[in-house]
């Protein structure tokens, strides 16, 4: 199979195929040895890759149904995967699904700790969901994971503006 251009049922019946039997092993080996479904269904990287930039594509071009169902079979295959998770997170988010967006960048944060952009994403949402005090954690978790990073300062500076506008808005109810 073509992994990079399957669709969801595609990937559901080759999902399916595994053999009943052998599902507790797999269970076991994903829980306790740190394997992914990717492993078993022996989808190599590249296919993986070829997929992550076919869902990235889509998200680029505002195609965010589509982006979010190769980005979910991408979490599904394999869970560890923190881009995924984000690209997953994203796609919801631009959908105006600001819950299901903030689970997405809850998983890319704990698969990657130290990466300050699922914080960002999630403090961006929890604004449009109103929990002020989730986006102003989201967003000094930004900063403190961005740090000196030049590659995160605009990350680092989205951060320090919600944080300003929280400010503001805390100044205005009193």
């Amino acid at each position: 199979m073509n992994t990079h251009n399957a669709s969801t049922e595609e990937m559901q019946a080759l999902m399916d195929s595994i053999n009943m039997e052998g599902i507790g092993e797999i269970t076991q080996a994903i829980k306790d040895e740190g394997y992914v479904l990717q492993d078993f269904l022996e989808i190599s990287d590249d296919h993986m890759e070829a997929m992550y930039a076919k869902a990235f594509f889509l998200t680029d071009q505002g195609l965010y149904e589509q982006g979010e169902e190769l980005f979910t079979t991408l979490c599904r295959l394999n869970h560890y995967e923190g881009r995924f998770w984000i690209g997953l997170g994203v796609c919801r988010q631009m959908q105006k699904n600001y819950k299901e967006a903030v689970k997405a960048f809850a998983m890319a944060g704990t698969v990657d700790v130290e990466n300050p952009v699922p914080g960002l994403h999630a403090a961006e949402c929890f604004l449009q969901l109103g929990d002020f005090k989730s986006a102003e954690s989201g967003a000094l978790a930004t900063l403190h994971w961005a740090g000196d990073k030049t590659e995160y300062q605009t990350f680092k500076l989205r951060a320090e503006i919600i944080l300003e506008n929280l400010k503001e808005k805390q100044g205005e109810q009193k």
